[in-house]
């Protein structure tokens, strides 16, 4: 008995001293969680220049301190104790060490949710109302710090380089089809997408691996369409549209390497597509096409909106040619994707090569300001 008392009152002393000492664990977790959302913050402000990701991230931080600011400020700041915090002398050489943005990331978001989750859990001594919406501040923190790693982690420096993209079918024979692609690689094409809606998969799976067998991968790759199960055994990636499987999905069936594109038609969508880490975007219809019928046309305003919106790699598509091309550079987008007015254009390398020698002659253009405020 004598042993069972002196545990209940060393019980209750922790409990007390825990009450007593509460508000000093929430000042230090909010602190670290607000240190760590700037951090990220300053990441997609300034390095990656994202504005939808900065947005994001800068309302979950003025949200956590919206919440902060319903806690007594006078007991946080009483309970205040830097000095006599045992935990500053205790560090582990990770600490010290950062060998990349995707290391910086990664351990600001470990910092940011453990201490969401520091401050729900002590917050039900207090009030479990708040306590409640830390919670639902930690599952909103949760999703968009995956989107925040997945956007670094999956970033394909190449694809970042990456100006003109043309559309390929599958019409011609498969050695005539594999010679044209190499012609247009060596002429400047940065992806080629086989798009065939006719072709079935037997025959795209022929007319893919023997062109990737043949292409200087460094140069360019191929993007299947629609087919995630297809680009799953062979090529860059995948590119979808909107009624297409959905990205996370898409993901699931593919390898780490590959990459998915997106087609977008409005401002909504492009952030979409970002927030889910589509590694880029198709932006159209621009014009009309000889490809594709549209009932209407996102045009140029789009793309200008893009451009100075999002920072995904973005290509405009739809009708463009060598003589509104320039309309298009005048948005500040700096990529495009086309179809016929390369792969059935008379001489379809030299109009590739046209193609490539604009786009590079302004590549060194910023393609939007992503500015944002404090």
């Amino acid at each position: 008995m004598r042993c069972f008392a002196e545990t209940t009152l060393s019980l209750m002393e922790l409990n007390a001293l825990a009450r007593n000492r509460v508000y000093r664990i929430l000042d230090a977790n909010a602190n670290r969680a607000a240190e760590g959302l700037r951090t990220v913050e300053e990441t997609f402000r300034f390095i990656l220049e994202d504005q939808s990701i900065s947005a994001g991230l800068k309302q979950l931080r003025h949200d956590l301190m919206a919440l902060v600011a319903r806690l007594d400020r006078v007991e946080l700041l009483t309970h205040r104790d830097v000095s006599g915090d045992i935990g500053r002398s205790i560090k582990t050489d990770q600490e010290c060490i950062r060998e990349n943005l995707s290391a910086i990331l990664a351990a600001a978001a470990q910092r940011i949710q453990q201490s969401l989750r520091c401050l729900e859990e002590y917050t039900k001594l207090i009030d479990p109302r708040i306590a409640n919406e830390f919670e639902q501040l930690r599952y909103r923190a949760y999703c968009l710090l995956a989107t925040v790693e997945l956007r670094v982690t999956r970033a394909h420096n190449w694809l970042e380089k990456a100006k003109l993209y043309v559309l390929v079918d599958c019409r011609r024979s498969l050695d005539a089809f594999v010679d044209l692609c190499l012609a247009l690689s060596e002429a400047g094409v940065d992806l080629l997408q086989i798009r065939d809606k006719q072709c079935d998969a037997r025959m795209l799976i022929e007319y893919s691996r023997k062109l990737c067998d043949r292409l200087d991968y460094d140069r360019t790759r191929v993007i299947i369409n629609d087919r995630v199960d297809l680009a799953s055994k062979v090529g860059y990636g995948v590119h979808l549209g909107q009624e297409d499987l959905p990205l996370p999905a898409a993901r699931a069936l593919l390898s780490a390497s590959q990459c998915v594109g997106i087609s977008t038609h409005t401002l909504e969508q492009a952030i979409e597509a970002q927030n889910l880490g589509a590694d880029y975007i198709g932006c159209g219809p621009t014009f009309s096409s000889k490809t594709k019928d549209f009932s209407q046309f996102s045009g140029l305003n789009f793309l200008r909106q893009v451009a100075e919106q999002t920072s995904l790699p973005s290509f405009a598509i739809g009708g463009i040619t060598l003589e509104r091309l320039d309309e298009v550079l005048a948005t500040g987008i700096r990529r495009v994707a086309v179809s016929h007015s390369v792969w059935y254009a008379g001489r379809p390398a030299e109009a590739a090569h046209e193609y490539a020698r604009r786009l590079t002659a302004v590549s060194g253009t910023n393609s939007g300001d992503h500015s944002s405020s404090q």
